[in-house]
């Protein structure tokens, strides 16, 4: 009889933990994040748009007008990947890294 209640016990007990494990964390969002990947990145951020006038400075086709997306990557340091506007009408997708040391390099650069 002693058994019977112990084991009663210790199945009610592991219920009761169980069912506080349930998660209400639903995320609607229908884009999802992958681990290490490019995570979404204000276009209005200084940092952001700091980065993209050093990219346009390095393509010397014109001058930044504008942050038309942005996209980061931490890596060692950071990747940024962004679609800028120039003032001479031209639209680039550009990837420029920052090194943990602050140093920008322009990776890549793709006229749209």
């Amino acid at each position: 009889m002693f058994m019977i209640k112990k084991f009663l016990s210790a199945g009610i007990i592991l219920i009761i933990t169980l069912s506080g494990c349930t998660s209400n964390n639903h995320n609607t969002n229908k884009t999802t994040e992958v681990v290490g990947g490019y995570t979404k990145a204000d276009v209005n951020d200084p940092e952001i748009i700091k980065v993209a006038g050093f990219a346009a400075s390095q393509i010397k086709k014109g001058q930044l007008e504008k942050v038309l997306d942005a996209k980061t990557q931490v890596v060692a340091g950071i990747n940024y990947k962004l679609d800028i506007l120039l003032t001479n009408g031209m639209t680039y997708e550009v990837v420029v890294y920052k090194d943990l040391k602050g140093v920008l390099e322009l990776v890549s650069a793709t006229a749209k």
